[in-house]
């Protein structure tokens, strides 16, 4: 595996309603990047909020499945409730606290990602269907074997504790 050099950077706001997009039990999951070449994957290399000032900062999760990988909106439902953190197919989250203490409560926003893992195909924002988070995503490009290829796409369902369905 070597970087190519190439860096892309993503953001924005999921549309309300959009069409490519799946729901069920409070969350969403809409695509926001797909890459089918071959040969070629991407490395998160930071992630942020991206809002204009006033608005709210809400959380959001990466993952390397798309609405079509599930059989239905229940199916993908259960699969959030049920392996949340523990599915291997969620490579980053932004999550946002506010700390308790006698001064004004000022947001903590923290970022973290799996640095260590190639999307091969396809990246969505799993967030609550009530919210539309201004998300940015930076990616970097990398060279990879036909075998690495096989061992990433793996990797994103192979650990997880329940399987896509």
């Amino acid at each position: 595996m070597k970087p190519t050099g190439r860096r892309l950077t993503l953001k924005g706001r999921p549309e309300r309603n959009p069409i490519n997009t799946i729901v069920n039990n409070g969350y969403q999951l809409t695509p926001i990047f797909i890459d089918d070449r071959a040969g070629y994957g991407w490395k998160i290399t930071g992630i942020n909020s991206w809002v204009i000032p006033g608005k709210d900062i809400e959380p959001y999760a990466l993952y390397t499945t798309v609405p079509q990988d599930y059989s239905t909106g229940v199916a993908f439902g259960l699969n959030v409730l049920n392996t949340g953190e523990n599915d291997n197919a969620m490579v980053g989250c932004l999550i946002t606290s506010v700390p308790t203490g006698p001064g004004p409560g000022v947001p903590i926003v923290e970022g973290v990602i799996d640095k260590d893992h190639v999307i091969v195909n396809q990246l969505s924002l799993l967030y609550l269907e009530d919210d539309d988070p201004g998300y940015i995503v930076y990616l970097e490009e990398y060279e990879i074997s036909d075998r690495e290829e096989i061992a990433y796409k793996i990797k994103e369902i192979g650990q997880s504790i329940d399987p896509v369905e």
